[in-house]
């Protein structure tokens, strides 16, 4: 099923999913190259996307077109981190917490982008986007801490 983003956020969340667990058995060459994997998924969409003629642009009516979702673009901001692409990172995390309308998402999403903020120097944005994220999971500062703790790729 290439026309169902369903897929492709089950994908990138996989291909970040094995990455974080290569990185945690300190297996960076693996995780670098899933979380790489990972980053790809926005624009193998678009790929997709440009095999569709503007013939059936006008006949697509069961769903929306398809983009990046949310949760494409959380596990693609969340491989970037770990790439040190830090301001693409925060370009898609950004946008997956403004985007989404589910809480669990704006929060890891919020986690996300407060240790990219971190890493750019900029505490005192990382420290309000971690209360955001609190409010919303009590558990999100003890994840920061842990995620904080792993290497960044660079």
């Amino acid at each position: 099923a290439p026309f169902q983003v369903r897929w492709y956020e089950l994908l990138a969340r996989t291909e970040f999913m094995n990455g974080y667990a290569e990185l945690t058995n300190n297996n960076n060459d693996a995780a670098r190259a899933y979380f790489e994997k990972a980053v790809r998924v926005p624009q193998r969409i678009e790929a997709q996307m440009a095999k569709v003629t503007p013939e059936l642009k006008k006949l697509w009516k069961v769903a929306p077109l398809m983009t990046a979702t949310p949760e494409v673009k959380l596990s693609a901001g969340a491989a970037q981190y770990f790439l040190g692409e830090f301001d693409q990172a925060a370009q898609n995390l950004a946008a997956a917490q403004k985007e989404t309308k589910d809480n669990a998402t704006k929060g890891e999403a919020a986690v996300w982008l407060a240790l990219v903020k971190e890493k750019q120097g900029q505490a005192a944005e990382a420290k309000k986007l971690l209360e955001e994220a609190e409010k919303l999971n009590k558990d999100f500062p003890a994840a920061y801490e842990q995620l904080k703790a792993l290497p960044v790729l660079s």
